[in-house]
C-alpha cells in the first residue's frame, strides 16, 4: 500500500561485505588505539611465571599416581596412560622427574600457583575493561575472590582434560584397535582438548566483561580464537624452532622460545576478543561513519557515498511515499530518524493552525528529541517527496552517543540549533 513503510532492500552480498569490513576495521583500529599488545606482553609473562608451580603440581600428581596405582584398577589404567603419554619413565631415568616427591612440594605449588595465576587474571581483567568499556567496575572483594573460584575450576578441567585425552591416545595404539579405530581414537583425543580451551575461551569472553556480550556471539569468536590458538604455535614452530633461540641466546633461550610463542597465543586471544566487541559495535561504528559524514558535506547524498551503509540500509531503512506521516505532533514514540534520501517538513500546531517550523533533508536526524527529553513528539513530520530514512531504537541511539564524542556533540548543536528555529519561528506567530 502507498505511504506505508516497507523494508529497504539493497543488495544482500554488497551489504555482508561492508559489514564485514566495518568489523574488520573497527577491530583493527580498536585494537592499536588500546595498546592490546602490550596487554598480551604481560599476559604472557604471568602465564610463564605460573609454569613452575604447575610443573611442581604435576610432580607431586604423578606421585600421588603411583601411590594411587598399588590399589586401584582405575588408578593403573591412569598411570599407564599418563606414563605413555608423556613419557615419564624416560623423564625419570633423565632426572628430570625425582622419584621421590615431599609433601610440602604440592602445597608449595598450589600456593604459588594461585598467586601467579591472580596475576594473569588481574591482567585479563585490565585488559577487558579497555577492549569492552563499561561504567563501573567489579568490587575489590569480588576481584580478589575470583582467582579462588577459577582456579580450582580451571585445573580441575585441565586433570580431566589431561586423564581423558592420556587415556584415549594410550587406548588408540594400532596394536590394540586396529589402525581405524586408532585413528578415530585420536581423532578424539585431539577434539576433546580443543573443546576444552574452547569452553574456557568462551567464559572467559562472555562472563569476564562488566556488559556480558551475546552467547552465541562469545562462542563463535570463541571458536575462532581456538583455532588461532592452535594454529599460532604451529607457524611459530615450523618458522623459529627453539634451536634457533638456543643458539642466540643461549641457556635461556628455551625459555624465550616459549615465551614468545606465548605473546602471539595472547596476542591472537585479544584481538578475537576485540573482534568479538566490535561485533557487537558494528552498527554503531557504521551509523557515526554515516552520520558525521553527512555532517562534514555540504552536498547532501554526494557526502554519504563514503558511508557504509547497504546494511544499515537493510537492517533499519524504511522508505516512505510523499505525503506520509512520519510522525504525528503529540504522540509517545521515541524512535529518532535519520533522513538518508528525500526531504520532509516539521509542523507544530498553535492557535488552532498548522505552521512550518523547518524543511531537513538529506544527512538530517529528527525525531530524538522525543527520546532525550522523556517527551511526547514535539511535531508533525510530513515527507514532500519520497524519503528514505533510517529508524534508529532509543537503545541503539543511546550505544550510538556513549560510542562517539563528536556525534554527541553534533546532538547538542543540533538540539540547541531546532530549539532556536522554534522559539524564532513561535515568536513570528506571535507578531
Amino acid at each position: 500500500m502507498p505511504g506505508l513503510p516497507r523494508p529497504f532492500l539493497p543488495t544482500r552480498y554488497r551489504a555482508r561485505l561492508q559489514w564485514l569490513g566495518e568489523v574488520a576495521m573497527t577491530t583493527g583500529r580498536l585494537f592499536l588505539k588500546n595498546q592490546l599488545t602490550n596487554h598480551a606482553a604481560a599476559a604472557a609473562l604471568y602465564f610463564l611465571l605460573s609454569l613452575a608451580p604447575l610443573l611442581a603440581l604435576v610432580l607431586y600428581s604423578v606421585h600421588w599416581l603411583d601411590l594411587w596405582a598399588l590399589d586401584s584398577r582405575l588408578g593403573s589404567m591412569l598411570l599407564a596412560a599418563v606414563y605413555d603419554r608423556f613419557r615419564v619413565a624416560d623423564l625419570r631415568s633423565l632426572g628430570l622427574i625425582p622419584d621421590r616427591v615431599p609433601e610440602s612440594l604440592g602445597w608449595l605449588g598450589a600456593i604459588t600457583l594461585l598467586l601467579a595465576s591472580r596475576g594473569f587474571l588481574s591482567t585479563l581483567q585490565s585488559a577487558f575493561r579497555v577492549i569492552f568499556p563499561e561504567p563501573g567496575r567489579r568490587g575489590i572483594l569480588l576481584s580478589w575472590l575470583l582467582p579462588l573460584v577459577l582456579l580450582p575450576l580451571v585445573l580441575a578441567a585441565a586433570i580431566v582434560t589431561v586423564l581423558g585425552n592420556s587415556l584415549l591416545h594410550f587406548f588408540a595404539q594400532p596394536e590394540l584397535l586396529g589402525a581405524p579405530r586408532s585413528l578415530v581414537l585420536q581423532w578424539l583425543s585431539g577434539a576433546f582438548t580443543l573443546l576444552l580451551i574452547w569452553l574456557l575461551i568462551w567464559l572467559a569472553y562472555w562472563r569476564l566483561p562488566l556488559r556480558p556480550p551475546p552467547a552465541r556471539l562469545a562462542a563463535l569468536t570463541a571458536a575462532l580464537a581456538t583455532v588461532s590458538a592452535t594454529l599460532v604455535p604451529f607457524f611459530f614452530v615450523h618458522w623459529a624452532s627453539e634451536e634457533k633461540y638456543r643458539a642466540l641466546y643461549g641457556g635461556p633461550g628455551s625459555l624465550v622460545f616459549f615465551l614468545v610463542a606465548a605473546y602471539f597465543i595472547c596476542v591472537a586471544f585479544f584481538l578475537w576478543a576485540q573482534c568479538l566487541y566490535a561485533l557487537t559495535k558494528a552498527d554503531v561504528a557504521g551509523l557515526e561513519k554515516l552520520l558525521l559524514s553527512a555532517a562534514k558535506s555540504d552536498q547532501g547524498d554526494q557526502g554519504l557515498g563514503a558511508a557504509p551503509v547497504q546494511w544499515l540500509l537493510q537492517k533499519y531503512g524504511q522508505r516512505h511515499a510523499a505525503g506520509s506521516v512520519l510522525m504525528h505532533e503529540g504522540e509517545a514514540g521515541e524512535t529518532a530518524y535519520y533522513l538518508y534520501a528525500g526531504q520532509v517538513s516539521l509542523y507544530h500546531r498553535a492557535d488552532g493552525q498548522r505552521r512550518m517550523l523547518a524543511r531537513l533533508g538529506p544527512g538530517e536526524l529528527f525525531g530524538e528529541m522525543a527520546h532525550l527529553l522523556h517527551e511526547n513528539r514535539s511535531a508533525t513530520v510530513v515527507a514532500d517527496s519520497d524519503v528514505v530514512v533510517l529508524a534508529l531504537p532509543p537503545d541503539l541511539l543511546e550505544d550510538l552517543m556513549s560510542y562517539s564524542a563528536p556525534f554527541s556533540q553534533r546532538i547538542i548543536r543540533a538540539l540547541s540549533a531546532r530549539l532556536r528555529r522554534m522559539n524564532e519561528a513561535a515568536g513570528a506567530a506571535a507578531v
